[in-house]
C-alpha cells in the first residue's frame, strides 16, 4: 500500500486528512524541480513547493545578462546567514510585494518590523531603532539623507527594473518596448534616484505577451523581489559591498527612462488595436490611458483591454458594422464591455471605463456599458468573454477573470449558471475553480455598488448572488472541487476557496481572509467552512484582525492544502496532474460517497448559517461606518 494511501485510510476526510494528503503529494512529487527558463537556473529545494519546467520563447538578449549571482550552497547556508537579522521595512503601502518580502524574511529567522511611510516623521523610526538593514521594497518618497548616508545599516531599495534601469515608469517601458525579459534589482540608497551601488538583481522572461503593468508587480515583480531581497541581506550579513557600476558593463543593460507625461498616455484611436492595446496595458490599473469616445464629451479613461480576433466574428453583419465605423466609436457590446474599432479596420474590447465628464456617473472605475450608456448591438462572438471552461479528460477547469476580482450580480448569475451546466455532466469528475490571473475574486463588486441609487438594496443582491455560486459547487455530491488561486484573494475570494474539497496556491498569492476592513460581517458561508478548514480559534483571529497573509502562511494553518509553485505559470505548467494526483490519491468512491450522503439536515443547517450571515450583513450594509470604508476605497 502507498504511503499516500496509508495517509487517506487513516484520515477519514479530517482537516488533518486533507492537510496530510497535499503535504504528501508535494513532498513525493518535490524532490528537486529544476526550472529551466531559457538558461534562467533555480534549484528549489523548500518544502511542499512544486515547480516545473516553463515552456518558453527565445531570448537571446536575455542570455547575454547574468541571471544571478549565487549566494551559498542551498537554503540552509542562506538562512544561517540571514537569521536574526533585524530589519526594517519602509514602504508606501503594505502591498503584496511588502508583504511577501517580510513573510519570506521572517520564514529565514529575520526579525521584521514594517513601518508604512504617511509623512516625513514616519522616518523617525529608523532613528529611533536599533535595525541592522533597512529595506524599501515598495516606497515612493526619497529617503532622508541621514538614513542613506548610513553605511554601517545600508538603506536597500527595490527597484523593479533591470540593473541600469531608471526612473518611476520602469514597468511601463518594458511593456511598451515589448522587452521579452525583464528584472528587479536591489542597490543602495544614494542621493541620485536608482543609482547606488547593486547588492543583487534577478531576471526573468515577460511570458505573457498580454500582461499589464499591474499584473507584471504582483507576479513576476513580486517573484524576484523576494529572492533578490533574500540574496541581497545574506551579501550584507557576510560582509560583502554592493558593487558600483557604470553604463557599458556587461550587466548594465538599462537606461534612465523619462517621465511619463500625460500625452503619453493618451490614446489614439487610428492605431492598429494591437497598439492601442498595450498602451493601456501599461496604465493599468492606474492611473489609465485616456482618450476620447464617439457620442460622448470629455476624456475618458481606460481599463481591461483585449484585442479581437476578427475571423471570430459572427456574420456579415458584424463585419459590415466593423467596416464602416470610424476608430474610436463604440460598435458593439458584450457583458458590459464595450467593442471599440481602431485604425486598419481593427478593433478592440475594453471592459471597464473611468469619467468624471459625465453627469450621473461617478469618477470610479465601472464596467463599460454603466459609462458608455448609449444603445449597442450585443455580440455573440467567441473572442471575449470572462467566463470560460476548458476541458482536459474528466476536469473542468473553470476560469472566471473579472477585472480586479471583483463580482457584480450579472457576473455571479452567469457563473452560477456555468457550474449548474456543469454539475449536470457525469463524465467530469473534478471541477477546478480557476478565478483570473492576478485575482481569484475579491467579492463584491464595490464600485457598481457605489455607482449605483440605492448601494445597501445593490449590497444585499450582490452577496446573495455570490452565495448562490457556492451553494452550486458545494452541491456537487458526485465531484471532488478544487480552488485553484493563480492570483490573490480577497475576502469573498478566500472564503470561496475554503467552500471548495482543496485549495491550490502558489507561494506569491496572497489571501485576506477578513471582512474588518469594509466594515462587514461577511457571509460566503464563511462560519461553517472556515471554522472547519482552520479550526474556530484561527477562524476568529483571522476575521477579528485586518491583515493579509501570503499563500505560505495560508497553508501553514490549513486554508491552503497545497503549496504548487512559485507563480502561475509554475502552477499552470504542474497543476493537471497535482489535481490528477490527489483523484489518485483518495479513495474516490468512498469519498463522493461520503459528499453524497450529506443529509438533508447537513444542507438546512448550511442554509442556517447563511441565513444568519445575511441576516448580519443586511444591518451592515445600512451602517454608515460600512458605507464610508466603501466610498474611501473606490475613491482612493
Amino acid at each position: 500500500m502507498s504511503l499516500l494511501r496509508i495517509v487517506q485510510k487513516s484520515a477519514k476526510w479530517s482537516l488533518s486528512g486533507h492537510q496530510a494528503i497535499g503535504r504528501m503529494i508535494c513532498s513525493q512529487t518535490n524532490t528537486k524541480y529544476q526550472v529551466d527558463r531559457r538558461k534562467y537556473q533555480t534549484i528549489n529545494t523548500s518544502r511542499d513547493v512544486l515547480m516545473g519546467s516553463h515552456k518558453q520563447q527565445k531570448y537571446e538578449q536575455f542570455l547575454s545578462i547574468p541571471q544571478r549571482e549565487q549566494i551559498g550552497n542551498n537554503e540552509s547556508e542562506m538562512a544561517s546567514l540571514i537569521r536574526s537579522t533585524k530589519c526594517l521595512l519602509l514602504c508606501h503601502s503594505y502591498n503584496t510585494l511588502s508583504l511577501a518580502v517580510a513573510t519570506e524574511l521572517r520564514s529565514f529567522g529575520a526579525e521584521v518590523d514594517v513601518k508604512v511611510i504617511h509623512n516625513e516623521h514616519d522616518f523617525t523610526i529608523a532613528d529611533e531603532g536599533d535595525f541592522d538593514i533597512i529595506i524599501c521594497p515598495f516606497l515612493a518618497r526619497r529617503v532622508p539623507e541621514r538614513i542613506w548616508s548610513n553605511k554601517k545599516r545600508p538603506c536597500l531599495i527595490v527597484h523593479p527594473g533591470i540593473p541600469g534601469d531608471r526612473g518611476p515608469a520602469s514597468l511601463e517601458f518594458a511593456i511598451k518596448n515589448k522587452a521579452l525579459h525583464w528584472g528587479v534589482t536591489v542597490l543602495q540608497a544614494e542621493e541620485e534616484f536608482d543609482r547606488g551601488p547593486i547588492w543583487a538583481y534577478s531576471m526573468y522572461p515577460i511570458s505573457d505577451r498580454n500582461t499589464t503593468k499591474t499584473e507584471l508587480y504582483v507576479s513576476e515583480v513580486t517573484e524576484n523581489a523576494v529572492d533578490t531581497v533574500l540574496r541581497a541581506v545574506a551579501k550584507f550579513k557576510q560582509g560583502d559591498s554592493p558593487k558600483p557600476w557604470q553604463y557599458g558593463a556587461v550587466d548594465i543593460k538599462g537606461n534612465l527612462q523619462p517621465k511619463i507625461k500625460k500625452a503619453d498616455r493618451r490614446i489614439d484611436w487610428n492605431q492598429h488595436a494591437s497598439d492601442v492595446a498595450r498602451l493601456i496595458r501599461m496604465f493599468d490599473t492606474q492611473p489609465g490611458a485616456h482618450g476620447f469616445l464617439k457620442g460622448i464629451d470629455g476624456e475618458i479613461r481606460f481599463f481591461g483591454a483585449k484585442e479581437t480576433q476578427p475571423l471570430l466574428y459572427c456574420g456579415d453583419e458584424m463585419r459590415d458594422l466593423l467596416s464602416s465605423a470610424e476608430p474610436g466609436e463604440p460598435i458593439g457590446m458584450k457583458h458590459n464591455a464595450i467593442l471599440i474599432k481602431c485604425g486598419e479596420d481593427s478593433s478592440l474590447w475594453v471592459s471597464h471605463l473611468k469619467s468624471n465628464k459625465i453627469p450621473g456617473v461617478k469618477d470610479i472605475k465601472l464596467p463599460a456599458t454603466m459609462v458608455y450608456t448609449r444603445p449597442l448591438a450585443e455580440m455573440n462572438t467567441l473572442d471575449y468573454e470572462d467566463i470560460w471552461v476548458e476541458r482536459r479528460d474528466n476536469v473542468a477547469y473553470v476560469h472566471f477573470d473579472f477585472y480586479n476580482g471583483a463580482m457584480n450580480v450579472s457576473q455571479s448569475q452567469r457563473l452560477q449558471t456555468t457550474l449548474k451546466n456543469i454539475k449536470l455532466q457525469d463524465d467530469i469528475h473534478i471541477v477546478v475553480l480557476m478565478g483570473g490571473k492576478r485575482f481569484f475574486s475579491t467579492g463584491i463588486h464595490l464600485n457598481v455598488i457605489e455607482q449605483v441609487d440605492e448601494p445597501h438594496i445593490e449590497s444585499y443582491a450582490n452577496i446573495e448572488a455570490i452565495d448562490g455560486v457556492i451553494k452550486e459547487y458545494v452541491q456537487m455530491e458526485d465531484k471532488l472541487v478544487i480552488a485553484c488561486l493563480q492570483g490573490n484573494a480577497g475576502a469573498g475570494g478566500c472564503m470561496m476557496s475554503a467552500a471548495a474539497d482543496y485549495t491550490i496556491a502558489h507561494k506569491c498569492v496572497s489571501l485576506t481572509p477578513t471582512y474588518k476592513n469594509m466594515n462587514l460581517y461577511g457571509s460566503e458561508y464563511w462560519t461553517y467552512f472556515l471554522p472547519k478548514k482552520i479550526g474556530e480559534e484561527m477562524a476568529l483571529r483571522l476575521t477579528s484582525g485586518t491583515d493579509s497573509i501570503m499563500a505560505s502562511e495560508a497553508y501553514s494553518i490549513g486554508l491552503v492544502d497545497i503549496l504548487l509553485g512559485r507563480n502561475r505559470y509554475e502552477l499552470q505548467d504542474n497543476l493537471h496532474r497535482t489535481v490528477t494526483a490527489i483523484w489518485n490519491s483518495i479513495d474516490a468512491g468512498l469519498f463522493l460517497h461520503s459528499k453524497s450522503r450529506r443529509s438533508e439536515k447537513w444542507y438546512e443547517n448550511l442554509e442556517e448559517h447563511r441565513a444568519a450571515e445575511l441576516h448580519h450583513m443586511k444591518k451592515c450594509f445600512s451602517d454608515p461606518a460600512y458605507h464610508s470604508a466603501r466610498r474611501n476605497f473606490v475613491f482612493h
